[in-house]
């Protein structure tokens, strides 16, 4: 088992690696390349979730998890209508479960 400062250190450099995943996919997509921008998306959901699962007890993984979603669907939007809504209505399902956790 990881000791607490190297647990501390997997999930605040993943939350980064992740953070910079999604922010590369929002440029290339703003700059009208969503084909390019589906990777990184990609690639930051997988950190997500990988986050979601370790630390099941921290919504704003779930939160971010759920803003990927929606992006990734975005990037979806031109080259496939379905799974543009495949993950919209994921994003949707995680941001109602939060809802009903917390709220306030």
């Amino acid at each position: 088992m990881q000791s607490e400062a190297c647990g501390w250190q997997w999930n605040a450099a993943n939350f980064l690696r992740m953070n910079l995943e999604d922010h590369l996919g929002d440029i290339l997509r703003m700059q009208g390349k969503a084909d390019q921008s589906i990777p990184p998306y990609l690639k930051a959901r997988s950190i997500n979730e990988e986050l979601v699962q370790a630390f099941p007890g921290k919504p704003r993984y779930r939160e971010v998890l759920a803003l990927n979603l929606v992006n990734l669907g975005l990037a979806h939007q031109v080259s496939g209508p379905t799974e543009a809504q495949k993950n919209f209505r994921a994003a949707q399902a995680i941001y109602e479960k939060l809802v009903a956790e917390f709220p306030e």
